[in-house]
């Protein structure tokens, strides 16, 4: 049975097309044979249809034989017998000798019969090719073109034997008039192809004008291109086309199937046509020319594809036998593939039996398929290159290459230039990373030690020198500033160093003469390395130092094995807020900030603004509590746990100290207590990165810690931070990368309130004026809160979809100020008389900590402040707190639990000693470097000239200290510098030792401070001598606003002695320190002792 969907199967008695195939062979004289197939009518005669198929005129039939199977002799067949005659009795192959060139009277004798006959007098008439099909009546512009195509091919002396006119002639003239009818209109298209019609059909054009017929311009149709090539290529396959005499008008035809099937989007023969499939039952006795691959197909699978090239035989006639008669000892199928062109047919066999399915020859079919060659029309090529070189802007040699590799396309090159440069773009992509270097060295012209680029490598390597000793002063291995902006750039510079219009290289050429980024690529082996330089990207990953990071760093380890330690009675959290995320004014939006690290889900055709500005007012506070979960060994992580977030408003919500003593509470009591009051676990870490509402050395913070111990019952509470510009450690700030997620192409912009309130807020353009005016007007204040409860809902909203390992984000709503008032009630405990002003408030600094004697009382028993930590612990000893509130810890391990101790030094001072040596041991902070010594500046000494009393034009509080610190500039200061310095000092930015703007603010350089200080040091002498400016005195080693004043007795004494004392607080005084004086008075010549 034979399974085929090709459009001619040759070689078979009759077909389901109505005609007859023959194998046709012709003895020229017996000099030379040819061989070729003929298409036959049934009624139609054997010599009609040899008549037919004559490729030359002059030639007069001698013989005419049949062969017929199975005996496979030659029978002499008269030339009158018809082809269904033969087709009964099975003949397929004809064989016929004829005289080339023979005199008329020598070509009447045919062997049928030695007299003329009425037969060989009509084959002489019927011999002249002059004959065309009749002209049509022109009723439209398709029947014009058919005849002017009649008047060509009258002119080129193409024509037809009156037996063929109306048969193969009109088929021929239709099939052209059809193709070229409808290529008419795409001609301009055709030619930006790069598609070249050929000239004896390029002049018929304007035939099928779509403008004359008003129609919209016509498309070319993949499917209809394909008809009109498969209809052209089945015309040009006429035996008629073997005259020698129209070789000329066949090429022709050629050129333009070729024309349209590279125009066609379709290639012209594809793996799921032309193909055919049959199954051949096993022989008992197998041939000797079958042999062979009856002994190889033992060794192979059922279903196991066997290519026959190697096995059938090399001529053509004698392979087409061999295959039509192959017989094995074992059932196979036999596939045959006909690719065309040059390549002529695959045929492939396999072992199969022929009850089993199909299954395993779709999986033999698909296997074969796997290896063929693929090819694609250059429509299709140029399609692709079209496509993707705008946008890319790749070079169309690289785009031809990269549709190779993908498409698998087997299509040779267009033309033999086209053909080296894809060589050429082959190997150098296998030996290279970077296609575009293949065009920089052919513009180079294969010489890249050019002599006339020497001046321009000397001259970059004097550039690269110069940079290389600035470089070196800096003493370390950081760049802070790439050699130029790019490569251009680059040349440009080195360009300007150079007289004249001197050569330069092109930019790929000069990067092949760095460093390669990474030296064990490939594309490493084009890169000479003569200068050593390379392309590298900024990182962000300089921390900078600070004296106390290694003891910060010990001491967190140390808090850690404290918190394993006790980790079943104990909780930890780790608090820290977010950067502000700004919020734009109405029809406004302010974008978050956030850089974001991919594109976002839009809806088509939308796209994703925000202002070009980040100037705001208004802003939304996220503040992070980290209830982390204790692992059961101190280097395991710390990163587990859950997240809570509370959402406020900066204007009248800001962060404090009490605000997140209020929210911990808060938090606290909802996820760690029992009955909703006492934490459960009555022992409390809390880790921070010591910003202002965190520092462990604030009397407001500390005071805060108190209230947390207070509220949640706490046996113990431990604090500590990190080190200044150390907040990396914390673990709450890994958590900040989460939160980033939710603010990624956020904008934001509060709600507009009405008109009349609209114009009051544009004049307040910053946060003291705008709280300001919210006291004065709470009409204003309310509606504010209201336009601002919109889009910090939609925050919370966000950060409530997060999570971190699989637990949602928690999220929660800022403190009230009633809550916090409620909150700080708790202090007054500490109060003897009831009434008037609560504690909380009257504790502003440390000093008024001796207005409470039960504070007083209980800071000694229970209270422990370091530089970076602050512990408060209950005792055992009868005190009035802990009769009232006695430790809830078990005897025995309460018993055993001690201070949180402070980093020690060992022995050699080369390191701390570990937690289990110093726990349960009194320690001091002595071992702090901050403590320790003191600071300087490299800075100061630069700035020296402006750092004096004559420069002194403001003074900017320390957020964390609380100390005022000189601000210095050499002119007065502007409109704009005075809003600047507010700006700083709202902002919370400021903190001593750091400089007062950062690098890039416009007044960066003009307006400073002195960096040479740290929140220990005392205020400026500057202060104090102010040549223009004056300020109220302050306490020299606290800032103080409350002075020792001059009455007093020491004071009096101390100024008869020195002229200059400076002011010092009764706090300070009363500590045992003495006013600093300076300039000692001189009595006749000498100094007062």
């Amino acid at each position: 049975m034979t399974q085929t969907n090709s459009k001619t199967q040759r070689g078979r008695t009759m077909e389901s097309d109505g005609f007859i195939y023959f194998q046709l062979n012709i003895n020229f004289d017996g000099q030379r044979t040819e061989s070729t197939f003929i298409k036959c009518k049934p009624k139609q005669t054997i010599g009609d249809a040899i008549f037919d198929n004559m490729a030359d005129e002059n030639v007069a039939i001698v013989k005419v034989q049949t062969v017929s199977p199975p005996n496979k002799t030659r029978a002499d067949t008269p030339t009158s017998t018809p082809v269904e005659v033969l087709a009964s009795f099975g003949a397929k192959i004809i064989f016929v000798d004829v005289n080339e060139g023979a005199p008329p009277e020598k070509s009447a004798k045919l062997n049928m019969d030695d007299k003329v006959n009425a037969f060989s007098i009509l084959l002489k008439a019927q011999k002249k090719y002059d004959a065309l099909p009749t002209q049509r009546n022109e009723l439209n512009s398709k029947d014009k073109l058919y005849n002017n195509i009649l008047l060509k091919l009258k002119n080129k002396a193409v024509g037809f034997t009156p037996v063929q006119v109306n048969t193969i002639g009109v088929t021929i003239v239709k099939t052209l008039t059809n193709a070229l009818w409808y290529i008419d209109p795409h001609h301009m298209k055709f030619e930006n192809r790069g598609i070249i019609i050929p000239e004896f059909f390029s002049q018929f054009k304007d035939y099928n004008d779509w403008r004359v017929q008003k129609k919209k311009e016509p498309m070319v149709s993949s499917e209809d291109l394909q008809r009109q090539v498969s209809s052209l290529t089945d015309m040009i396959s006429m035996p008629w086309f073997l005259n020698k005499d129209f070789s000329e008008f066949k090429r022709d035809c050629e050129k333009l199937i070729d024309a349209d099937a590279h125009a066609s989007k379709e290639p012209l023969r594809s793996l799921t046509d032309n193909w055919s499939m049959k199954f051949i039952p096993k022989v008992k006795e197998v041939e000797i020319d079958y042999r062979k691959l009856d002994t190889d197909l033992v060794d192979y699978e059922h279903y196991e594809p066997v290519f026959l090239y190697d096995y059938e035989p090399s001529d053509r006639i004698e392979r087409r036998y061999w295959l039509e008669h192959l017989s094995l000892s074992v059932g196979v199928k036999i596939y045959k593939h006909r690719h065309g062109n040059y390549f002529g047919n695959f045929t492939f066999v396999w072992k199969c039996d022929e009850q089993e399915h199909c299954d395993g020859d779709l999986k033999a079919i698909d296997a074969i398929r796997l290896d063929l060659r693929h090819f694609s029309t250059r429509a299709m090529r140029n399609e692709f290159i079209t496509k993707y070189s705008q946008s890319c802007k790749i070079k169309p040699a690289i785009l031809r290459n990269v549709y190779h590799f993908l498409t698998q396309d087997s299509s040779s090159a267009e033309h033999q230039q086209q053909a080296e440069v894809d060589a050429r773009v082959a190997e150098f992509l296998v030996t290279s990373d970077d296609p575009e270097l293949f065009y920089d060295l052919r513009k180079n012209n294969g010489r890249p030690k050019d002599e006339k680029l020497k001046p321009f490598w000397s001259e970059l390597q004097k550039y690269l020198d110069e940079v290389a000793v600035v470089d070196d002063r800096r003493e370390t291995p950081y760049m802070f500033m790439p050699l130029a902006m790019s490569l251009t750039n680059l040349i440009s510079i080195i360009k300007a160093r150079l007289p004249g219009e001197s050569p330069c290289p092109s930019v790929s050429w000069l990067r092949l003469n760095f460093w390669p980024c990474n030296a064990y690529t490939r594309a490493a082996m084009c890169y000479t390395g003569v200068f050593k330089v390379k392309y590298a990207v900024q990182q962000r990953l300089l921390r900078q130092k600070h004296q106390d990071s290694a003891y910060a760093f010990q001491l967190f380890a140390m808090f850690k094995e404290m918190a394993v330690k006790y980790g079943e009675v104990s909780e930890f959290i780790s608090l820290d807020d977010k950067s502000i995320v700004p919020i734009g004014e109405p029809n406004k939006p302010v974008s978050t900030g956030v850089r974001p690290h991919n594109r976002a889900l839009v809806p088509e055709g939308v796209k994703l603004y925000a202002l070009d500005h980040d100037f705001h007012i208004h802003g939304a506070v996220p503040s992070v509590l980290f209830r982390i979960d204790i692992p059961s060994n101190s280097r395991d992580s710390f990163y587990n746990g859950n997240v809570h977030v509370t959402v406020k408003d900066k204007v009248f919500n800001p962060s404090s100290a009490l605000r997140h003593a209020t929210e911990t509470v808060k938090i606290l009591r909802s996820e760690g207590s029992a009955d909703g009051v006492n934490l459960s676990n009555p022992l409390l870490f809390v880790y921070t990165d010591g910003g202002p509402d965190h520092r462990t050395n604030f009397i407001s913070v500390q005071l805060s810690y108190l209230v947390i111990f207070f509220a949640l019952d706490l046996d113990m509470l431990i604090a500590a931070r990190t080190a200044p510009s150390q907040s990396y450690a914390n673990p709450a700030e890994r958590c900040m990368s989460l939160l980033n997620m939710a603010l990624q192409h956020v904008s934001l912009q509060r709600r507009e309130m009405d008109a009349n309130s609209e114009v009051r807020v544009k004049s307040l353009s910053s946060l003291k004026k705008l709280r300001s005016a919210a006291d004065k007007q709470p009409a204003l204040r309310e509606k504010l809160m209201e336009s601002l409860e919109p889009v910090l809902a939609q925050l919370k909203q966000r950060f409530s979809q997060l999570k971190l390992h699989d637990d949602p984000v928690l999220v929660h709503d800022a403190a009230s100020d009633e809550e916090m008032k409620n909150m700080s009630d708790i202090l007054d405990i500490l109060k003897e008389v009831d009434g008037g002003n609560n504690a909380f408030s009257q504790l502003k600094t440390k000093s008024d900590v001796v207005k409470f004697d039960k504070l007083k009382d209980f800071v000694e028993r229970h209270w422990r402040s370091r530089p970076y930590s602050f512990q408060i612990k209950k005792c055992k000893i009868d005190c009035w707190y802990c009769t009232l509130n006695p430790p809830r810890l078990p005897d025995e391990v309460f018993a055993a639990l001690d201070w949180l101790p402070d980093p020690t030094l060992n022995a050699d001072k080369s390191g701390f000693l570990p937690f289990s040596d110093v726990y349960g041991k009194e320690t001091t902070a002595e071992d702090c470097p901050s403590v320790r010594n003191s600071l300087s500046s490299e800075e100061d000494k630069k700035n020296k000239p402006l750092l004096v009393a004559a420069k002194v034009r403001a003074f900017i509080i320390c957020c964390e200290c609380g100390k005022r610190r000189v601000v210095y500039c050499s002119q007065k200061l502007s409109h704009q510098m005075c809003n600047c310095l507010d700006r700083v000092q709202e902002e919370l930015f400021y903190s001593c030792g750091s400089p007062l703007l950062p690098d890039g603010h416009q007044f960066n350089g003009k307006l400073l401070v002195r960096e040479g200080v740290d929140c220990s040091s005392p205020i400026e002498t500057t202060y104090y001598a102010g040549a223009v400016t004056k300020f109220a005195d302050i306490c020299f080693f606290c800032g103080d606003t409350d002075i020792v004043p001059d009455t007093n007795e020491t004071i009096k004494a101390l100024k008869q002695q020195y002229s200059i004392v400076r002011p010092i607080c009764p706090t300070c005084n009363s500590s045992g320190k003495l006013p600093a004086v300076r300039n000692a008075m001189k009595v006749h010549g000498k100094r007062k002792n």
